[in-house]
Parts: structure tokens; sequence; C-alpha cells
């Protein structure tokens, strides 16, 4: 009892001549020398894994170029936009595409409210359509997929989802589609 007595004495006296600044320093250092011990190999051998698996790739990709020609993009990147629009003539076929994807996914398009519209400013006309579907959640949703893929100038502008009674795998959905059509291929499209 009496030896635990001195050492905690002296332990007391020692930490009062260094002082509590010194004490936190020496922690500090001992904490972060653990740190570079423990986690630092660990960071390295990661960096090694992805640098070997930077150069298998770049080996895979060695032959593939990947050089843009400029002569294949127009000056203008107006032009550009324009370019990835569809066609205002094509409108028709692309809603046969949609009616194909869904009955591809099972999907039976009863009605639908359709508007087209068009900006005064840029000449670019909108064929706006909603529909109402009843499906199960993964045929919507595959459906919805497709159509983005199929029709690269179409937008998905809203999805509302409703679903009747809980345990039932219908779900009553509003969709809202947008096609962004360029202006007509005779007419000059408007520059701001």
């Amino acid at each position: 009892m009496n030896r635990f007595k001195l050492v905690y004495l002296k332990t007391e006296l020692f930490i009062r001549q260094l002082g509590w600044f010194n004490i936190s320093s020496m922690l500090l250092l001992i904490a972060t020398s653990s740190f570079w011990t423990i986690f630092i190999p660990n960071a390295s051998t990661k960096n090694l894994n992805l640098q070997t698996q930077l150069s298998m790739l770049q080996d895979t990709y060695k032959g593939i170029s990947t050089k843009v020609s400029l002569k294949t993009q127009p000056e203008n990147p107006l032009d550009l936009f324009y370019q990835s629009l569809g066609h205002k003539e094509d409108a028709i076929n692309e809603l046969k595409v949609l009616f194909q994807i869904a009955e591809k996914n099972g999907i039976q398009l009863q009605q639908g409210n359709y508007k087209s519209a068009k900006s005064k400013e840029t000449d670019i006309k909108t064929y706006q359509f909603q529909l109402p579907v009843k499906a199960t959640y993964p045929e919507i949703r595959r459906f919805c997929e497709e159509i983005l893929l199929a029709i690269p100038f179409a937008s998905m502008d809203e999805l509302h989802l409703k679903r009747e009674v809980i345990g039932s795998d219908i779900v009553e959905a509003k969709l809202s589609f947008t096609l962004y059509l360029r202006p007509a291929i005779n007419t000059p499209a408007r520059k701001p």
C-alpha cells in the first residue's frame, strides 16, 4: 500500500512539473505515430492495387483511339443541340414506338391526353402526353426506362404512383412525357 502511494505521488509530481500542455503534446505525438504505423501501410497497399488495376486497364484499351474528329462536329454548338432533337415529321412514329414498348411490357394504354406546343423563340416543338397506367411497379419502371432509351429526345416530366390496396401488386400511375422536336427540315432554326 505504501509503495502504491509513493508511485502515485511521484506520478503526480512529474505531471505537475511537466505541465498539461506538454503532456497533451506528447499524447498527440504518440497518437499520430500510431496512426502512421497502422493506417499508412494499408493505404499504400491499396494504392499499389489501384495502380495495378490501372495498368491492366491501360493495356486492355491501348489500341482504342480516343481522338475526336473536329470535322464531324458542327461549328456552332447550337446546331449540335438541334441535331439531337427529334424530327417533327416523325412524331407519330415515335408514338408507335411508345405503344410497342407498352405492349412488350404488358401495359395497356387505353386513353391519354396529348398536347403540342411551339416555342416562339426557338421554333422547337414539344409534344406532351399524359398516360394513365395500371400495372406492377417493375413493369411501369421497365416501360419508362425503355421509352427514355428508345426515344433519346423524350423527357419524363412527371410520375405519380398510387396503390389502392396495400397487399396488391397493381399500381396506378400517371406518366407524363415530352418529345422535343426540331423545326421542320425546310425552315432554318432561329438563333437567339
